[in-house]
């Protein structure tokens, strides 16, 4: 019997993907030159849930990172970030505190307001984890090599609340079977992003 798929293989899964994806399919576009911006920019398309190809041109896997990849073939996760397919949290905004540079390597500081987590396993029937919202510091790293700058192992992705509505209310709008299992989910995974809290608890502020 094959082991499930864990949070931290699918993430690697859909990062390798949505890099070969990209190197296959989709158009060459203008890539930031410095680590401020590559970061910036990275950090901004991820937060408004921007095309996977469009965020795959600045990811490389470490070795390390590329080889728990290979050695844990499963099968292809979905190549969107969903509730139902893929690790992600669920944020309401963010501020990047600080890029600090040194040499080939990068570091950018961001604070995000966390408001809940997704497991991304399709198979569990509580896809969306409610959390009391907080705020939480991410580092993203970047590396130099000597043509420009790229991510390296990103974190988990963080998204913004208001994107994935919008997301969800299209899926939902484009497919009217409505006894459909899969269109549930999407319905369910709607009413609770709606119903998240979208400010700090007053004992936090």
């Amino acid at each position: 019997m094959k082991k499930p798929m864990t949070s931290s293989t699918a993430w690697l899964w859909l990062i390798a993907y949505s890099i070969l994806a990209f190197n296959t399919f989709a158009q060459e576009i203008p890539m930031p030159k410095t680590a401020r911006d590559v970061a910036t920019a990275f950090i901004q398309g991820e937060f408004a849930y921007a095309n996977e190809y469009e965020l795959a041109k600045f990811i490389k896997l470490s070795p390390a990172k590329q080889a728990k990849f290979n050695k844990n073939f499963e099968s292809l996760v979905n190549s969107r970030y969903t509730i139902h397919s893929t690790p992600l949290v669920v944020v309401e905004s963010y501020q990047i505190l600080d890029i600090q540079v040194e040499d080939n390597k990068a570091t950018a500081i961001t604070r995000f307001l966390r408001l809940a987590r997704a497991d991304g396993n399709s198979y569990k029937a509580q896809h969306l984890v409610v959390e009391r919202p907080h705020e939480e510091i991410v580092k993203l790293n970047l590396i130099y090599d000597g043509n420009r700058w790229w991510v390296i192992d990103p974190p988990i992705p963080r998204i913004s609340k208001e994107a994935l509505i919008n997301v969800y209310k299209a899926r939902i709008e484009e497919n009217d079977a409505w006894d459909n299992p899969y269109t549930k989910k999407e319905v369910h995974a709607l009413k609770l992003l709606k119903e998240l809290p979208s400010k700090l608890p007053k004992t936090a502020q």
